[in-house]
């Protein structure tokens, strides 16, 4: 069994519950991290080498950050942030009834460069598509040299995306 998405398979989600976990647990919640927020995070990496060194945080994390998320991880580990992509399936099912509903509110969309989700097969025509399915889209921003975490990476430029967005609908009286 593989979890699906958009027809990519992700055997590593499938697994047993408990064996990304104990996988994860070996190399340490910290060495982990430090590699998905540095965006070297390969789903499938050679676990027995690929977080043997203490690598460096970005500038948006600071060491007492990481430590923060380590200590909220090791409290109930990785199974439930794991989970939600173990049930993407049964997601889809559940809101089968929405398919194809429109969002019909404004929006704005956001996504780094970087991110994963933008570089997956088909992402950049399922973005110019959106407003299909976001009638009311007023804009879609793709921050350059950035990755999954936007509002860490560039809180910034995405505050001010955000503000100009709300300032768009301001009355004058």
């Amino acid at each position: 069994m593989h979890v699906q998405i958009h027809n990519l398979k992700f055997p590593y989600l499938s697994q047993l519950a408990g064996e990304v976990e104990a996988r994860i647990h070996k190399v340490t919640y910290d060495g982990f991290l430090r590699h998905v927020f540095s965006q070297k995070f390969d789903p499938m990496p050679d676990w027995s080498k690929a977080f043997e060194e203490k690598g460096a945080l970005p500038e948006w994390v600071s060491e007492e950050d990481l430590a923060y998320y380590v200590s909220e991880f090791q409290k109930h580990g990785f199974t439930p942030a794991i989970n939600y992509y173990r049930s993407l399936d049964l997601s889809w099912e559940l809101t089968a009834a929405w398919a194809n509903s429109k969002v019909m509110v404004p929006t704005i969309f956001m996504i780094g460069d970087k991110d994963l989700a933008f570089i997956f097969p088909n992402a950049k025509d399922h973005i110019e598509g959106m407003s299909k399915h976001v009638p009311h889209l007023k804009k879609t921003i793709i921050l350059e040299d950035a990755g999954h975490f936007l509002q860490a990476e560039r809180a910034e430029s995405v505050n001010d995306h955000i503000l100009q967005f709300f300032k768009s609908f301001q009355l004058e009286i």
